[in-house]
């Protein structure tokens, strides 16, 4: 669940107030998710470009949207272990990376970084 996505989708929903519970907020960043899908599709078909939402297996944990939060790929596996007290603990497996898009010239335009955890 991302934060954009919950409040484009508490905005859809017309709910009152930003959604305090899990579920809530989980059906408010369903909602939001679809809508910025929509966006993206539509502003970088300007420029030919097709988007993706990229879908994790069931095992899997996906951070999304870090770049913009100064984040590198090695500082965001750093908070993936933090957050699922990881730390010092085999028994799964990490890879991290970072998302651009390719520009007219070659250049590539960070998007994103990844971090993907997997048992």
């Amino acid at each position: 669940m991302s934060s954009g996505a919950i409040a484009v989708g508490a905005n859809k929903m017309h709910l009152p107030e930003k959604p305090s519970s899990v579920q809530m907020k989980q059906a408010a960043a369903a909602v939001g998710q679809c809508a910025n899908m929509f966006l993206y599709d539509k502003f970088f078909g300007y420029f030919d470009k097709t988007v993706a939402q990229i879908l994790a297996p069931k095992d899997s944990f996906m951070v999304l949207n870090l770049y913009s939060n100064g984040y590198s790929a090695l500082l965001g596996e750093t908070v993936v272990k933090e957050a699922f007290g990881l730390e010092g603990k085999g028994g799964y497996e990490m890879e991290s990376g970072e998302l651009a898009l390719l520009d007219s010239f070659g250049k590539a335009l960070p998007l994103s970084i990844f971090v993907r955890l997997g048992r």
